[in-house]
């Protein structure tokens, strides 16, 4: 199956999405497409995971991205054994520290506080 993605007011597709309807509607493929129509990137997926036994997520173990226009392409490759879902992570993972010489410049803003 393929869903197509356009903004409201535009007229060309701006998103495609293909779903894999023999092996359980896994995403295979996602198309990004500019202002113009002309395709942006092209992100392939393949090799699932069996589904987690907690969760029922199932992951992607090789992802192809091809930026025809910025002329690269790259290809991850996930080890199984590697993928941890919903595990602990310290509230640390996510702290980050400026360089001594921006602490003058820096302004931090709390996104939490109103």
């Amino acid at each position: 199956y393929v869903v197509s993605d356009t903004r409201r007011g535009e007229q060309t597709t701006r998103l495609k999405y293909w779903f894999d309807r023999t092996r359980d509607m896994t995403l295979a493929r996602m198309q990004q497409f500019d202002s113009k129509g002309l395709l942006a990137g092209d992100i392939t997926y393949s090799n699932y995971l069996p589904p987690e036994h907690n969760t029922g997520v199932r992951f992607p173990t090789e992802i192809y991205i091809d930026r025809p226009y910025e002329d690269y392409a790259l290809r991850i490759t996930l080890k199984s054994d590697s993928i941890q879902v919903n595990r602990k992570i310290p509230s640390t993972a996510f702290t980050l520290e400026p360089p001594p010489e921006w602490k003058e410049t820096l302004r931090i803003v709390d996104l939490d506080k109103k």
